[in-house]
């Protein structure tokens, strides 16, 4: 029997899953100008046609398909037979989801193209329960093992990657990866066909289930391409790494490495590194048949080391590559379990052991381009980076963020005047009695990070983000006072006058640990003694100036 891309195939009018079959479903597409009696309600017609009959049982229906179990009438276990109306136009896909629910298949099933298996596929995610969806398992392993390889192109190849993942088919996963990693040029990207022109038709509450199925880490099967195509550039570069080291001359080194790039050239494989990497690149299989024409032919008078035969010494490289990769291997994809501890000498043993249950044996390499290939890699990776800035290298942490007080006041509520975060605030009777009771209190907790309290001008408390600008002319005059102070205590220590001044600074401290008490107090009380001070600095101007002109006179 013929398997391969191109056979037609016809979908029967009347199927017959079960002999003793109690539900037909009957399949129709829309069509203006055909009608036929609806089969829920007898005295309503339908605008379309008939394609096809399926025969089943009602209660494998009910087992494997909700949305199907919904459809049949409530009082169909008092008829002897039920039928329902589907409007689908994917029969091919239909037939074998029934087919495979019922155990029973037809060569209509097995004949398909890779496109045609896709619309199974389809079918499978709208029919049939996500716990059921590898009922088609031994259908899809069947189909692959007859499918004539020989009449496959790199898109087939390019659209059978994910199938083989997800209806587990560790053979066809790995023979379908390794083709690829060979035979394509460029970055690889999974194809997913396109029906009726339009692609697939999942419908929106499939669409999770769909990017579940459809998920295959690309990224293992691209290092692995790009792997393979540096270890061929590595063969071509060590003929000319043993010429560079040669103990002869420099016009002989010279001749030799023209002869090796006139050898390359004549096998259309030079530059080799743009001709495996650069953007219109070709793929490693091609560039290891050209390869194999490689010819080198020493140059005339040149040494016994340039004289090699570098021709076969590169034939005999070329099976590196192919001895490197054997294609992904699904039990790693499944079960990336990181055995590389004590290195790859300690655990040689394990290559060949931990994927027996599929029958596979495969060497490191494999492997870890199985476990990028992996979901769980993904989703380790995705975990890591939550919660994380930087590109995942520090945790995000703002030292300007409030934290709650430890009052029970959050950093930026607006405290009654004369309140303070603080848990070492006074109270405000000797504020009060000094005559300051209009100036609220603008406490914040030092050195802790947090954005201080300001003082609005109608007497409350503001966040510190509302006052963009410093408070400059109060700093400006606390200055000058501190300028002018300094100055004449370097007069008083050359000249010895102005010794009153002295005494008025002593008597201006005593009168402020008067009002403000003890030197322990908070930066809201540090903040009223510079607005006192600032007060009686502007009264003593004048007196303050005198002297400074009559110093200088």
């Amino acid at each position: 029997m013929f398997r391969g891309r191109d056979v037609p195939t016809l979908a029967c009018p009347e199927v017959k899953l079960h002999s003793d079959h109690d539900l037909t479903i009957r399949t129709y597409v829309k069509e203006p100008n055909s009608q036929f009696r609806s089969a829920s309600n007898c005295n309503a017609f339908v605008n379309g046609k008939i394609t096809s009959l399926f025969l089943v049982r009602k209660d494998i229906i009910a087992q494997y398909s909700r949305f199907l179990a919904q459809k049949i009438p409530v009082l169909s276990h008092i008829a002897p037979e039920a039928m329902i109306d589907i409007e689908e136009s994917n029969v091919q896909g239909l037939e074998v989801v029934l087919h495979a629910i019922h155990d029973k298949f037809n060569d209509r099933c097995m004949d398909l193209s890779v496109d045609e298996m896709w619309k199974v596929i389809e079918a499978n995610l709208r029919y049939l329960d996500e716990s059921h969806f590898l009922k088609l398992k031994d259908w899809f392993a069947s189909w692959l093992d007859g499918l004539d390889k020989s009449l496959l192109s790199k898109e087939d190849y390019l659209k059978l990657a994910v199938p083989c993942r997800r209806f587990e088919n560790p053979l066809g996963l790995l023979k379908v990866t390794r083709y690829l990693a060979f035979n394509v040029p460029v970055k690889i990207e999974f194809i997913y066909p396109k029906l009726n022109g339009v692609g697939l038709r999942i419908e929106p509450r499939l669409e999770e289930r769909h990017l579940k199925l459809t998920y295959l880490g690309v990224a293992g099967l691209n290092t692995a391409r790009g792997s393979l195509g540096t270890i061929l550039l590595e063969c071509v570069e060590s003929i000319e790494k043993t010429i560079y080291e040669s103990k002869c001359n420099d016009v002989c080194k010279a001749m030799s490495l023209l002869a090796v790039k006139r050898g390359l050239d004549q096998c259309y494989m030079f530059p080799p590194r743009q001709q495996l990497h650069g953007k219109r690149g070709i793929s490693v299989e091609s560039a290891i048949n050209r390869l194999k024409n490689f010819i080198y032919v020493p140059a005339r008078g040149a040494c016994e080391t340039c004289s090699r035969d570098f021709g076969q010494k590169l034939q005999q490289m070329l099976n590196d590559p192919r001895r490197m990769f054997e294609g992904l291997c699904l039990g790693c994809v499944v079960d990336p379990t990181d055995n590389r501890k004590g290195g790859y000498g300690k655990n040689n043993k394990f290559w060949g052991d931990g994927c027996r249950k599929h029958g596979i044996q495969h060497k490191e390499p494999s492997w870890y381009f199985s476990w990028v290939a992996s979901e769980r890699v993904r989703d380790q990776y995705l975990d890591k980076l939550e919660g994380f800035g930087n590109g995942g290298l520090h945790p995000i942490h703002d030292p300007t963020c409030p934290e709650p007080a430890s009052n029970g006041h959050q950093e930026n509520d607006i405290l009654p005047v004369g309140e303070s975060h603080n848990t070492e605030t006074r109270g405000t009777d000797s504020i009060n009695a000094a005559g300051f009771n209009q100036v609220p209190t603008a406490a914040f907790a030092p050195f802790s990070g947090h954005a201080p309290h300001k003082t609005s001008s109608n007497g409350f408390e503001k966040p510190a983000n509302e006052f963009n600008a410093p408070d400059t002319h109060a700093q400006s005059i606390s200055d000058d006072g501190m300028d002018f102070i300094e100055e004449i205590g370097e007069d008083n220590a050359a000249q010895g006058k102005f010794a009153h001044i002295e005494h008025d600074e002593a008597m201006t401290n005593t009168s402020d640990d008067a009002v403000y008490g003890s030197s322990t107090t908070t930066v809201g009380q540090s903040t009223q003694q510079s607005i006192l001070k600032r007060s009686r600095n502007s009264s003593d101007d004048e007196t303050h100036q005198e002297a400074k002109r009559a110093r200088f006179e």
